[in-house]
């Protein structure tokens, strides 16, 4: 429950929502994230009243999802549903917190800029960037990155593996920041050596070439020649 079809309505916060389509199921989820969001962020300020909050959210692509609000009939392995980050706007948090990473078909017929497109329209980007402005509140990326998966081709060294992958970072970030305006970003990178069997990972302090091309991108310049 709730959405396992044994519920046709439910009620929340005053409030009852029909569980029989998609519209009633967005409808009651985001009354829950509002209300999760204010909750957290009274305790949150109670403690310390300067702190900004904010609820980080992966898109609603990322989970197989067309956008917010569609969910039956559609057919994912990832089950999960995101905080609509546009109803999130709804709350008192003080930033909206996306999280995009670098992705591209293997065969590379979709770049990243075709996946950065499909991930932003998914959560409503037109929308959530004109009510942001109108709230004064900013939106960040708190999660970006790129995945070994992409560059690990038969025949290509490790360096040149890290300077695809910068390529394909670069491209990713200089489009957050250009065309959909974003006001900042954080590098995440997963597996270490400690990790062997996650095998080339992106690092920005152990790769330069990949952290001056995520630098440079969010700074609009070009991508310096250097040791991968």
């Amino acid at each position: 429950p709730p959405f396992d079809g044994s519920l046709q309505t439910t009620a929340f916060g005053g409030r009852t929502f029909d569980l029989g389509d998609d519209a009633g199921r967005q409808a009651y989820l985001d009354a829950v994230f509002v209300n999760w969001c204010d909750y957290l962020r009274a305790a949150i300020r109670q403690e310390d009243p300067d702190a900004l909050v904010s609820a980080s959210v992966f898109t609603f692509a990322a989970v197989g999802l067309e956008r917010p609000g569609f969910f039956m009939g559609v057919t994912r392995r990832d089950r999960r549903i995101p905080a609509r980050p546009l109803a999130l706007l709804d709350s008192g948090i003080d930033f909206v917190d996306i999280h995009s990473y670098v992705w591209r078909d293997l065969d590379s017929t979709r770049d990243e800029l075709w996946h950065l497109r499909r991930n932003m329209e998914s959560v409503e980007f037109d929308a959530l960037s004109a009510k942001a402005a109108r709230l004064g509140k900013p939106i960040i990326v708190g999660e970006t990155g790129v995945h070994n998966t992409y560059t690990n081709r038969p025949g290509l060294s490790i360096p040149d593996r890290v300077k695809l992958g910068a390529d394909y970072l670069h491209n990713h970030v200089r489009a957050l920041r250009e065309t959909y305006g974003v006001a900042g970003m954080l590098f995440w990178t997963y597996g270490t050596k400690a990790l062997p069997e996650h095998g080339l990972y992106y690092d920005l302090n152990r790769q330069p070439v990949v952290r001056d091309s995520f630098v440079d991108a969010w700074l609009g310049q070009t991508v310096r020649q250097g040791e991968p």
